[in-house]
């Protein structure tokens, strides 16, 4: 038998020191990092281990008899951070609805806890581990007895027992406590003998029997200094042994039965972790859910049964679908099955013939009895991320028409910042049901994934639970969107905008593959050029690419100024490097290398190989349900990180080009940001300087300095824009001086002249910021809201980053809505205006279009005016926007 044993304290403390410079938080903006590492550390233990008994002990509040008997005991520490201790006490709370022991005796440690624990459990036949770090403990170990030093950075976790002890301090368990009292235990503020290192008591202790027989034959020593030390170090020696003495005989209940792990109390633990946003633990700690009202899942694998369905969706006001497939690429990958949900619990699972381990339906035999439902626009049709399931249903013959009802967007319009949007997260937070994982569909250790060779019962039952708990998540999601004021979005944005991204992805790009193959090798020969210079300022050749070997080339051999440190070492990051540059050309080079390597590796060798041979052409995906601001983004390839402003960025660029005989004709939104950050503050001054479609940043350069626009220099001009865009992102005196190369005094004069210039644009930030508070919200123009609960966390630094988003999200998120509204009113004009042209790309506040040259005097007149008429009437203000157009034969030329 095995107890498993833990200091909770210490692991609460680890976890959450391990996370500080980037903590994790739950919807509400606490911290929850010591929560999580604790509570992933014990999931660990508790797999590798298998202990039948675990009790995880906690230090009580007041101190211990140790405080009491020494002031100074533990006194050079810092306060805990009041977050921490909430922590701790959430966990204390949470361990008894997980059915785990704990123990927390007053007066007394938690290491007291444990050794008292550990000796009684060892006297009575069973195997201990003490999951701890601290060497106190290493007086226990025994044969029965071990210590489990958890994984600290990159050192892995680490069993001592009597020989490991005895291999790193020099002294077996016995002598540990003597060993302590003569080195000290500065973690613990416990001075020992001074000038007596490990080393030397080591030595003492191998000579001596104990501390007692030591100082009891102080004269056989050899050494007088080392004697003078012991006789001068008397006193503290002792009072040491005193404080590293455990208490080893606490009256305790366990380890029979009260420290073997009882039941879970389901419902409190699911909450508990749901409300700390660890919907990923869920699983671990409830394993299997308890049974439910039995769930009705069928196959459907013959005409008749099939007729027998589809007459039942005829009749129904709507019903799921869901699709397995292949792959995630509806333009390549195939269709396997398809699963429909009628009622809650309800479902069924239609395999495709000749794509599953069994029989299934032909896919003509799909189309011409199930394809009518579908098609059919009075049955609403429900799915999660339903882009994909109608690519994918279209793709095949089965077009999916009328009205629909996406829930993973609803659930990203309800709350956007929400963790995941997936079936599975959202299934299990707003339904309390876990969702059979894919991977337990296969094997262990089956690479594959090949979906068509899993059996059809499992298949079946894992595909109409998909359905079912879609259907189910509907219902519970329809109230949330009016509720939450965001049904407006949904209805009128993120659902219509569906069919829109759908038939760009559908038609792509086309890829001057040759300009990318030269490109590719011009940048190879100037990376072995650069690596080349870089190697001979080091005097060496080092892996360029490994940070860890960069800095020491830079700091070590170099000498260069050392920046900020990371736990790994000092930084080489863009920021430390740009700094550096100025010191020596190396910082520069190294730069330039990097952006070379990135943009060859992730662009240029990657897009040729991305190109679908059917259409000979790229097709990136857009994706809705992503950024919480509510902009797009897209993937494969990721099209809108193709920096415009380097040489190398427009040269990927050049390699976008339209098909034979037309043109790429591109629209941009000019200074769309700014524009609504004058409709929503109302400044006066802002508003006539866009009417007037003057140089904005030229014109305020102006305003701040005093003088006519035409006096106004390039650099105070760029100043100014750094300024301007600086405001709509909450970008503080520190970030402006970084951003600019000057002082923190100078930066804040040039944000106190801006507001004074602007007033209007700091009282709408200042109301901005008090209305967020009290509602825990921003929302754009159009009605995005996006909950930031971290405008009331502890924590400054997370605090400040709340405070920056709640001034930029109704910025960014009304720009990203209004080119989403422009989208959706182009694509239903396009296809009626008889014009030879295709909307291709959206990239930030651009649209590119592949357009017949005849056609293009028509699409550019329609196309600004519904770009730029989206701002009037969208919200309680008109922004006025402008449109700024190019065309040619590249993206890079149009743009």
């Amino acid at each position: 038998m095995k107890l498993l044993l833990l200091d909770g304290h210490a692991l609460a403390f680890r976890s959450y020191y391990a996370m500080i410079r980037s903590p994790l938080t739950n919807s509400a903006g606490e911290n929850t990092s010591a929560e999580f590492g604790f509570l992933r550390t014990l999931l660990a233990l508790r797999r590798d281990e298998a202990p039948d008994a675990i009790l995880v002990a906690f230090d009580p509040p007041g101190g211990s008899f140790r405080h009491r008997d020494f002031p100074d005991y533990k006194a050079q520490r810092a306060e805990t951070p009041l977050e921490l201790k909430a922590s701790v006490s959430r966990l204390q709370e949470f361990l008894p609805l997980a059915g785990i022991a704990q123990e927390i005796r007053p007066g007394y440690e938690a290491d007291d806890v444990l050794a008292s624990a550990a000796r009684r459990a060892a006297a009575e036949g069973w195997d201990v581990r003490i999951v701890s770090g601290d060497k106190d403990l290493c007086q226990l170990v025994d044969d029965r007895i071990h210590l489990l030093r958890p994984a600290s950075g990159k050192k892995p976790q680490k069993e001592l027992g009597p020989a490991e002890v005895e291999e790193e301090y020099g002294v077996p368990p016995a002598k540990i406590r003597d060993y302590l009292s003569l080195v000290g235990d500065s973690a613990d503020n416990v001075p020992g003998v001074a000038g007596l290192g490990p080393k030397g008591s080591s030595k003492l202790l191998a000579e001596f029997e104990s501390l007692d027989d030591l100082y009891a034959r102080l004269d056989d020593l050899d050494s007088a200094t080392v004697r003078k030390k012991l006789e001068d170090g008397r006193e503290n020696a002792f009072r040491a042994r005193g404080l590293i003495a455990l208490v080893e005989d606490l009256d305790l209940d366990g380890p029979e039965p009260a420290w073997r792990p009882a039941a879970p109390r389901r419902e409190s633990v699911q909450a508990w972790l749901l409300e700390r946003g660890f919907h990923t633990l869920v699983p671990d700690f409830l394993g299997e859910s308890e049974p439910e009202e039995a769930a009705r899942y069928s196959l459907v694998q013959d005409e008749a049964s099939l007729r027998a369905l589809v007459e039942r969706l005829e009749s129904a006001p709507r019903f799921a679908v869901d699709t397995e497939t292949t792959g995630l690429d509806p333009l390549s990958d195939a269709l396997v099955g398809i699963s429909l949900a009628l009622e809650p619990g309800e479902a069924f699972y239609l395999p495709v013939a000749g794509r599953c381990a069994g029989e299934g339906l032909p896919l003509e035999t799909l189309r011409s009895l199930l394809g009518p439902a579908l098609a059919d626009p009075g049955i609403e049709k429900v799915a999660q991320n339903l882009k994909f399931d109608a690519q994918m249903l279209e793709q095949h013959g089965l077009p999916i028409q009328g009205a629909c009802f996406d829930t993973m967007l609803a659930s990203y319009c309800v709350d956007p910042g929400r963790r995941s949007h997936g079936l599975d997260a959202l299934a299990l937070e707003l339904l309390g049901h876990v969702m059979v994982p894919f991977e337990d569909l296969f094997e262990a250790g089956d690479k594959t994934r090949d979906i068509q060779t899993v059996p059809l019962d499992s298949l079946g039952h894992y595909a109409a639970e998909d359905a079912d708990y879609t259907l189910r998540l509907a219902a519970t999601l329809r109230p949330a969107l009016g509720e939450t004021g965001t049904e407006r979005v949904f209805r009128e944005l993120e659902m219509p905008l569906i069919p829109v991204l759908s038939a760009m992805e559908k038609t792509g790009i086309a890829l001057d593959t040759a300009h990318l193959a030269r490109l590719s090798g011009e940048m190879e020969t100037a990376r072995a050029e650069l690596e080349g210079r870089i190697h001979a300022a080091a005097g060496r050749e080092f892996a360029i690419g490994s940070p860890k070997q960069l800095a020491t080339v830079l700091f070590e051999e170099l000498g260069l100024p050392k920046g900020r440190r990371t736990k790994t070492g000092y930084s080489t990051d863009e920021q430390v490097l740009g700094e550096l540059a100025a010191e020596h050309p190396i910082a520069g080079w190294v730069l330039e290398w990097r952006e070379l390597s990135k943009l060859k590796s992730t662009y240029v060798d990657v897009l040729p190989q991305m190109v679908l041979p059917a259409t000979g052409r790229v097709h990136t995906r857009f994706n809705q349900a992503v950024a919480a601001t509510g902009r797009l983004s897209s993937s494969d390839p990721n099209l809108q990180n193709i920096p415009i402003r380097t040489a190398l960025g427009r040269e990927i660029r050049r390699a976008f080009v339209p098909a034979q005989g037309m043109q790429l004709a591109s629209f941009d939104y000019s200074q769309v940001e700014l524009r609504i950050l004058a409709a929503l503050s109302g400044d006066a001054a802002l508003g006539e300087a866009f009417a007037g479609d003057r140089d904005i940043h030229r014109w305020t350069a102006a305003r701040l300095a005093g003088k006519a626009e035409d006096d106004v220099t390039r650099e105070e001009r760029d100043r100014s824009k750094v300024v301007n865009y600086g405001v709509l992102y909450g970008m503080g005196a520190h970030g402006l001086a970084q951003r600019l190369r000057i002082s923190r005094g100078e930066a804040q004069g040039f944000i106190d002249e801006y507001f004074a210039a602007f007033p209007e644009v700091r009282r709408w930030i200042d109301e901005t910021l008090f209305r967020a508070r009290a509602e825990g919200a921003v929302t754009t123009l159009f009605g995005r809201r996006r909950a930031l609960p971290e405008l009331n966390s502890g924590n400054g630094r997370i605090r400040g980053f709340a405070e920056r988003m709640a001034v930029n999200t109704p910025i960014q998120g009304s720009a990203a809505d209004l080119i989403k509204l422009a989208m959706i009113r182009i694509h239903d004009w396009l296809p009626g205006s008889g014009l030879d042209a295709r909307m291709l790309l959206q990239v930030h506040d651009e649209l590119l279009f592949e357009v017949a040259p005849g056609d293009l005097e028509a699409l550019s007149g329609e196309v600004v005016a519904r770009m730029e008429g989206v701002g009037q009437g969208i919200g309680a203000v008109n922004v006025t926007l402008k449109v700024d157009w190019g065309v040619g034969a590249s993206w890079l030329e149009a743009h």
